[in-house]
């Protein structure tokens, strides 16, 4: 349903209209109209009169669309430079996860080398102990031996 007002209509009036009116799905025409409709509310002219009380030239409306894709523009790539800054610094925090687990993965490789090399430290005094006391007992069983053969050869 189209309407045809060919009075002033104020701001006001207008918005209240629009929305007193049962809103539907719109098509990408619709919604350029509706935004065209917009930009010359703004610029002072009403969507619902077939004169405006201020006219607008088309290239002062052509100047006011390309400044909203400009800033369109300029939004997009803030945000993209936002979204890449983000990127950018989750990245960074990554590769520090990454660092700190190599340095304790690193740390955990010397503790265990240290560990083991104490341990063979032990092992072999272990052992120098054993050889040692092997060496005495054998000392010890000869000495014995030549008392008894030097008694024996005595007697």
């Amino acid at each position: 349903m189209k309407a045809v007002f060919l009075g002033a209509v104020t701001e006001e009036e207008a918005a209240a209209w629009l929305a007193a009116t049962p809103q539907t799905e719109s098509s990408p025409l619709q919604q350029q109209q509706q935004q065209q409709q917009q930009q010359q509310q703004q610029c002072g002219a009403s969507a619902f009169c077939c004169r405006s009380t201020k006219p607008v030239k088309p290239h002062e409306l052509q100047q006011q669309q390309q400044q909203q894709q400009q800033q369109q523009q300029q939004q997009q790539k803030h945000e993209g430079l936002r979204q890449s800054c983000g990127l950018q610094q989750q990245q960074q925090q990554q590769q520090q996860h990454q660092q700190q687990q190599q340095q304790l993965l690193q740390q955990q490789l010397q503790q265990q080398q240290q560990q083991q090399q104490q341990q063979q430290e032990r092992v072999l005094e272990f052992k120098k102990t054993i050889i040692q006391k092997k060496t005495n007992m054998e000392r010890d069983f000869l000495q014995r031996q030549q008392i008894v053969e030097e008694a024996l050869g005595s007697v």
